[in-house]
């Protein structure tokens, strides 16, 4: 489990992202990925409403 406030800066560290939590705006965001990666990167969001932001879904590596 990651500290929430290490997740900006960590979040390319990890291949597979299972998210769920209680929050009234995302947590993950597109400008969280300003890193190149190979692998594919999958993240899976498990609330409602959403804490994965929408723009997370055009990041290339991103399988949502």
């Amino acid at each position: 489990m990651l500290p929430l406030e290490e997740l900006p800066t960590r979040i390319g560290e990890y291949d597979v992202i299972l998210s769920a939590v209680s929050v009234h705006e995302p947590l993950i965001r597109g400008e969280y990925f300003s890193f190149e990666r190979i692998a594919p990167q999958y993240i899976i969001d498990l609330c409602v409403p959403r804490s994965v932001a929408k723009e997370v879904e055009h990041v290339p590596f991103v399988v949502h």
